[in-house]
């Protein structure tokens, strides 16, 4: 009988214990996630915060390309062309009255002017959708950053209180006192198994000499 509590006991304790490693370990796994997910936040709203502070500079750019590009269009529309085709050097333009005409025979640089123009309006219309892509991203980042941060926060507290009731229960177990340090606790609880087991086995042979 004595032999069959401290089985009991023994297995008792075991379990306490055992349950306390694994809450510890996955307690300390969830504040590792949570170290993970926090710097990931944080990155992500920084990033959100340099994007949305340089999209007022590149909405101005694409503003200015697009006017400079609409004026050098309008210099370049069909009944401009016509007017400096027709102007005559020395005589007064009908438009300004100046007698130098320099853009009259200067067609192919407005030409390509306004290729270059184009191509500005372009790669600032390109910068400004990949600004805003890139706030959307670091948002969505963040805010999944936000929901899992809650997340281990509730797992956190749930297995912190965990820990803290087995660890009750483990220092209350009377065979906590003999127990060695934490990490020879497991070979310890093998190593008494063992024994209890030879014990039972030498009174099982006692009884069967008394008989």
């Amino acid at each position: 009988q004595g032999l069959d509590v401290r089985r009991e006991r023994l297995t008792q304790a075991e379990r306490t214990w055992t349950n306390l490693s694994a809450a510890r370990a996955t307690l300390a796994g969830v504040a590792r996630d949570s170290d993970r997910v926090e710097t990931a936040r944080s990155s992500a709203e920084q990033g959100l915060t340099e994007a949305r502070a340089n999209a007022p500079t590149l909405e101005a750019a694409m503003t200015q390309a697009e006017r400079s590009l609409a004026a050098a269009e309008l210099a370049c529309a069909a009944d401009v062309e016509q007017l400096r085709a027709n102007l005559e050097d020395d005589a007064p333009c009908p438009v300004c009255g100046a007698h130098e005409h320099p853009y009259a025979h200067q067609a192919a640089p407005l030409k390509n002017m306004l290729t270059s123009l184009r191509a500005e309006v372009d790669g600032c219309r390109l910068r400004v959708r990949d600004n805003n892509a890139l706030q959307a991203q670091h948002a969505a980042a963040a805010s999944a950053a936000h929901e899992r941060l809650a997340a281990l926060a509730h797992d956190r507290l749930t297995l912190s209180e965990r820990v803290a009731s087995l660890e009750q229960a483990w220092h209350a177990d009377p065979l906590a006192v003999a127990a060695p340090p934490a990490d020879e606790r497991t070979d310890w609880f093998v190593a008494q198994h063992s024994a209890l087991r030879d014990a039972v086995d030498a009174l099982v042979r006692q009884e069967q000499l008394w008989r």
